[in-house]
């Protein structure tokens, strides 16, 4: 739901639990993520790299 979009704090009211459980599962998937990807990705030589779109959604956020 947060790579929709959705905010930590819609979660927890949608899933009916904590913010601090949707806040605990969020950073143990980013370091379960962040494992996988250290033994999965080696030896890619990227020429150019490209942002998701979300990434300019939050800055034009924070224009506003």
């Amino acid at each position: 739901m947060l790579c929709e979009g959705s905010s930590m704090r819609s979660i927890s009211r949608v899933a009916d639990v904590s913010i601090n459980t949707v806040d605990k599962l969020l950073r143990e998937a980013g370091e379960a993520a962040l494992l996988y990807h250290d033994k999965a990705v080696r030896g890619v030589k990227a020429q150019r790299v490209q942002c998701d779109e979300i990434w300019s959604s939050s800055a034009q956020n924070r224009r506003t």
